[in-house]
């Protein structure tokens, strides 16, 4: 055999092996629906997510040293409210599917106050009822696989999720069980993170029972849930920023 044909017969088995290269990495690499299929039905399978037009939980929170207990509301397709018990006083956090309000007494304002800016703009990001993988496609939202990347004491799918607005937020699924572990976003220059764990079955559907909320590396708050009930009759009107 001459060079030449030499040469020509090395090209041809390192494009074989690149391609092979590149055939396995593809394969390995799981699909973005996937894994979202995976995660729902680990949830409890789409169905049954559908289901639930309400939802009410309990839990206590510890902040700073202290434990308040919150009655957290929610409400398809978009309404949430929390009410926070601090020092004999309610802190009302809420949105009525449009707009964002507070009620805090702890700083002198019995009033209500709408809520602006970079925290608004969040709220109404994560303002679904359903998780930003529900039927992601229809809302507008793109998801890309990052990779699969160590996590705690095991190892996460990595999804960017970028929203309609084109907010971005980083979602960690677990590799084996396709439950939710983490929730990152930069929030008016913070960068926030959601740790969840202690999934449990509530009527067929997993919920993560402890929540640890982590600013810039500290840890802000840690919320252990005490109960979750769904379908509640739940007016509307409760989501509403009062008059005055």
């Amino acid at each position: 055999m001459n060079v030449r044909r030499l040469v020509l017969a090395l090209s041809l088995v390192a494009a074989g092996v690149t391609l092979a290269a590149q055939a396995a990495t593809q394969q390995a690499q799981p699909s973005v629906d996937s894994i979202v299929t995976r995660h729902l039905d680990a949830m409890g399978g789409l169905d049954r997510l559908k289901d639930i037009l309400t939802m009410k939980k309990v839990a206590k929170v510890t902040m700073q040293g202290r434990q308040t207990t919150t009655t957290m509301y929610f409400k398809r397709p978009n309404l949430s409210r929390q009410e926070v018990q601090i020092d004999g006083q309610t802190v009302i956090n809420a949105f009525d599917g449009t707009t964002p309000w507070i009620i805090n007494p702890l700083t002198g304002f019995n009033r209500p106050v709408t809520v602006s800016g970079a925290q608004a703009a969040s709220i109404r990001e994560d303002s679904s009822f359903d998780g930003p993988l529900v039927e992601y496609k229809s809302r507008g939202m793109i998801i890309d696989y990052v990779g699969r990347e160590p996590l705690g004491e095991g190892e996460a799918h990595h999804l960017r999720v970028t929203s309609a607005s084109r907010q971005v937020r980083h979602l960690y699924l677990d590799a084996t069980t396709y439950l939710e572990l983490k929730l990152a976003a930069d929030v008016g220059g913070a960068k926030l993170e959601q740790l969840s764990s202690d999934y449990r079955d509530v009527d067929g559907v997993k919920v993560a029972h402890h929540l640890k909320t982590v600013v810039n590396g500290a840890v802000q708050a840690e919320m252990q849930l005490e109960s979750v009930e769904f379908n509640l009759p739940i007016e509307s009107a409760l989501f509403r920023m009062p008059k005055g």
